[in-house]
């Protein structure tokens, strides 16, 4: 608990709540962190293949747009996703966010 007070910009009553849920429900919190990780991958991928290309925007839409999937159908969405915006032609006069 002293980690999360200490830590999280969370009142009391929160953080008993995280804990609890955390404890009740251990996977929850596992397949959290699991689908973190596996999309900050894609947007590390998307970033190193498109080059300027990326467009941070477009990246957050592409993920939402999937919604609540299992990992190996995100996985394949994604890499749709970067081979769709190599082949597109990159739009004039626009920067790419990053």
């Amino acid at each position: 608990m002293s980690y999360l007070r200490d830590r999280a910009p969370l009142a009391e009553h929160e953080i008993t709540t995280e804990i609890d849920r955390s404890i009740a429900w251990p996977g929850q919190a596992l397949a959290y962190k699991l689908g973190e990780i596996q999309i900050r991958r894609h947007r590390r991928e998307a970033e190193e293949q498109l080059g300027s290309r990326f467009d941070q925007r477009r990246f957050h839409d592409a993920i939402l747009a999937i919604g609540s999937v299992p990992l190996p159908v995100l996985e394949q969405r994604m890499t749709r996703f970067i081979a769709e915006e190599s082949a597109a032609p990159k739009p004039s006069g626009q920067e790419p966010v990053s």
